[in-house]
């Protein structure tokens, strides 16, 4: 039974994985030492930051479009290094890409766990 319960219920530590993935997207350039590309430096960085954003007023206060723009920013990570140009830096292009999958799939879970909640509810998530 409890098992059951595991994946229908939005906890917080979704939140802080969101976080903790944001700040490894706005440092994968430095991780991956892949700093020579420019456009990739620039969109790790502001993907970065809009994911860092978006998991705190998560944390802080939850709304349906925190989730379905971290799902927007995590479908664009994925598919940014064809977007972009940067498929050829293969260390980067590959953790942009599989980071981008699983913030989407993050995202996808939480909308689906929230889609029942009224605004109240999500507004007394984590508390």
């Amino acid at each position: 039974m409890a098992r059951d319960q595991l994946l229908k219920v939005h906890r917080s530590w979704e939140d802080w994985a969101g976080l903790t993935l944001g700040l490894l997207v706005l440092f994968s350039p430095w991780v991956t030492e892949q700093t020579s590309h420019s456009s990739a430096v620039a969109n790790a960085s502001l993907t970065g930051i809009v994911l860092v954003l978006l998991a705190g007023l998560e944390i802080m206060r939850l709304y349906r479009w925190h989730e379905v723009m971290t799902l927007v920013v995590g479908a664009w990570l994925l598919v940014s290094p064809f977007m972009l140009g940067y498929v050829t830096v293969t260390p980067l292009a590959t953790l942009h890409f599989v980071l981008g999958a699983i913030i989407a799939v993050l995202a996808l879970l939480e909308i689906w766990q929230d889609w029942g909640l009224s605004d109240e509810e999500l507004g007394v998530h984590g508390q």
